[in-house]
């Protein structure tokens, strides 16, 4: 059985979904917002999975029922429900079960550890600190020829106000004066080198296949900065984009490292040529690369799908 797990909303799962019903195979959708059943069997002589070829987009997978939302044990609840999640997805894929994308990656995600390991296989990243000093974050200032910027370390600032909300979840410039309002010791922060660049790079990965696409966002003040300040008056142009050999392999390698199999990451080209490793998002959007480019990234997975299922029944017939 084909097995999707994902958001009721998700567009990809959607398209994903509607090749399959093309191509009148069965399948299996398992939605965060709905109660699971699972059942897991493990002795010395069986392992029976339920989930063996699955395509796991967004979310998790969620066993729990809407009646324990608001139970004052719904917390000790997830926290055992968590480690069950984890294992499904670990040993569905340390047997090879075709289980692509993971909640596991996704909850772990360190955007620390990715420029680790991209700095490991031999990609370029950018000068970067982690620091809550402000004299180390002021010497960086000045090592960087006073050109730098931050981010959230992973979650996105969503601050619920009485009559409205901050969010920020975008790259920002910062001065100077900013550093210097800071404590001596402050919160850790994560500062990185701006880097003048050529164009930005949005790289779709399923398995051992990429889909680069070109973002020419230089041109617009509003999105020279970071993409993800849409100009929806004035967007920017996306094409597709051939990766040098070796700046493929490099991915590929990340990918291996990180031990995930689908993703998004984010690459930009800078005015030297060099080809630099921004950052890796386990469950990034691709819906917008696959129809910029016209990829077809939706039919590419659901035919995978299809093509694990046949294999497996013809594996069962000849036993």
């Amino acid at each position: 059985m084909i097995n999707i797990i994902s958001e009721a909303g998700d567009v990809s799962s959607n398209e994903v979904i509607e090749y399959l019903l093309s191509f009148k195979k069965n399948f299996k959708r398992f939605n965060v917002e709905d109660q699971s059943s699972l059942t897991i069997s493990i002795d010395d002589n069986n392992l029976n999975l339920p989930f063996k070829n699955t395509f796991h987009r967004r979310a998790r997978l969620n066993t729990l029922s809407n009646d324990h939302k608001n139970s004052i044990f719904r917390v000790y609840l997830k926290n055992e429900e968590n480690p069950v999640i984890k294992s499904l997805e670990y040993i569905a894929k340390k047997e090879n079960h075709n289980y692509v994308g993971e909640y596991n990656d996704e909850e772990q995600h360190n955007k620390i550890i990715d420029l680790y390991i991209a700095k490991g296989v031999g990609l370029k990243i950018p000068k970067t600190i982690v620091s809550n000093n402000r004299s180390d974050i002021l010497a960086f200032f000045h090592d960087c020829n006073k050109k730098i910027i931050t981010k959230c370390i992973k979650y996105p600032l969503n601050i619920r106000l009485q009559n409205s909300s901050i969010v920020g979840k975008n790259t920002f410039f910062v001065k100077q004066k900013d550093i210097k309002t800071l404590a001596q010791i402050n919160t850790l922060g994560i500062y990185q080198e701006y880097i003048e660049k050529q164009f930005e790079i949005r790289v779709f990965f399923y398995k051992n296949e990429i889909f680069p696409m070109a973002i020419f966002s230089q041109q617009n003040k509003k999105t020279k900065i970071d993409y993800r300040e849409y100009d929806e008056e004035n967007p920017n142009r996306y094409v597709p984009y051939k990766l040098p050999i070796n700046i493929e392999e490099k991915i590929k390698l990340f990918c291996v490292n990180k031990n995930i199999n689908t993703g998004s990451i984010d690459v930009i080209l800078d005015n030297k040529d060099n080809y630099i490793f921004l950052e890796n998002n386990p469950q990034g959007q691709f819906d917008w690369v696959s129809k910029s480019c016209n990829y077809y990234i939706e039919k590419f997975i659901a035919e995978d799908l299809v093509n694990h299922e046949e294999k497996s029944i013809i594996n069962l017939s000849e036993k």
